[in-house]
This record gives structure tokens, C-alpha cells and sequence, in this order.
């Protein structure tokens, strides 16, 4: 996958994206968009208590709306 120049994205930007995880599978996870270009994304999530950057195809990213948490 070709991930051209991948442009930051300030703030981050909450995002859905299947990642695929050798020995596991593609998994469907929140994440942050950090960076895009026109044929990938960088995404930030959490594995096992550690930031994960990943960089996946743009068409493995849709957009998602984060719930107001309650006090």
C-alpha cells in the first residue's frame, strides 16, 4: 500500500478501522485518525495497555461520533 504524504490532522479524529492483527484476525476498533492521505490513514489505538500507530488503507477507516460521558 502506497501511503503517499500523509497530512496531520490537529486535533486527532475519532474513527472506526479494522485492523488486522497477525494470529488474531481483523479486529473493528476505535480509534484516533493522526494523519491522512489519499490512500491510507494513520491511526492511534490501545493494544494490551500500549499505543498502537497504524497505518491502514482509507477505506478501512470510517468516521464515529464519541458519547458524552456522564457525570
Amino acid at each position: 500500500m502506497s501511503t503517499g504524504d500523509l497530512e496531520p490532522i490537529s486535533p486527532v479524529a475519532p474513527v472506526w478501522a479494522d485492523i488486522e492483527f497477525i494470529g488474531i484476525g481483523t479486529l473493528h476498533l476505535k480509534c484516533y485518525a493522526a494523519a491522512v492521505s489519499d490512500d491510507a490513514v494513520l491511526v492511534q489505538t490501545g493494544w494490551q495497555g500500549r499505543r498502537q500507530d497504524v497505518v491502514v488503507a482509507r477505506s478501512v477507516v470510517t468516521k464515529r461520533v464519541e458519547q458524552q460521558r456522564r457525570p
